[in-house]
């Protein structure tokens, strides 16, 4: 019997997908395309989409569930938020606003999930706020945004394992308490990268697939 060959997709590539993430009645971003496979025995690999995180921003587990939590920035390693730089370590001020920067374009959020180490940066950065946050957050005043979650304690300058994902929903009416240094906002944790839609970035990737006959 031939094997019937079928095209595939390239894998890794972010998708700009502005008009999906509006689309949020949709219950899942899966794809039904099988790729590969043949015969009765059958076998393939099945092209998934999954969400790349919302803002470069890491939370502590501590404000999941919060309807006012406070992302602090401020105290350092003290605090409950930093700059999730993912696979810069050491990262500089300048390296931490280019990832702001690229945010638009879906160039500077790779593919991480729940196991991932990823480094962090603390502190306050007045730019990032002025020139990103609060634009953003003015512009798109109902949006919420996928960030990942690490565990309490431990550092905010060094390598973190991702525990969690959260959404987060910047308070309507004062999402900037204190200054430059502070974030107010809903999380909502227990989120998924295959699932959410608080993102307007998105990959496609490939899953086995050995049940379908293909």
């Amino acid at each position: 019997m031939k094997r019937r060959r079928f095209l595939s997709i390239a894998a890794g590539a972010a998708l700009a997908t502005s008009a999906l993430a509006q689309r949020k009645h949709v219950a899942s971003p899966r794809v039904a395309l099988v790729l590969g496979g043949g015969g009765c025995r059958g076998y393939g690999h099945v092209g998934v989409i999954r969400a790349l995180p919302g803002l470069p921003i890491v939370i502590k587990d501590s404000l999941c569930g919060k309807d006012d939590a406070i992302l602090d920035f401020l105290t350092g390693n003290a605090g409950t938020a930093g700059w999730e730089t993912y696979y810069i370590d050491s990262t500089s001020t300048t390296e931490v606003r280019a990832l702001w920067e690229a945010l638009p374009f879906c160039s500077g959020q790779p593919i991480v999930d729940i196991g991932f180490c990823g480094n962090i940066a603390n502190g306050v950065n007045a730019t990032i706020v002025n020139e990103h946050l609060k634009p953003m957050f003015k512009a798109n005043p109902n949006d919420c945004y996928l960030i990942p979650v690490v565990a309490q304690g431990g550092n905010f300058n060094q390598c973190r394992t991702i525990t969690d994902w959260a959404q987060f929903c910047p308070d309507k009416k004062d999402a900037f308490p204190g200054g430059q240094g502070k974030l107010k906002g809903k999380v909502t944790c227990g989120q998924d990268t295959a699932t959410s839609r608080d993102t307007k970035c998105y990959v496609p990737f490939l899953v086995r697939d050995t049940k379908s006959g293909m």
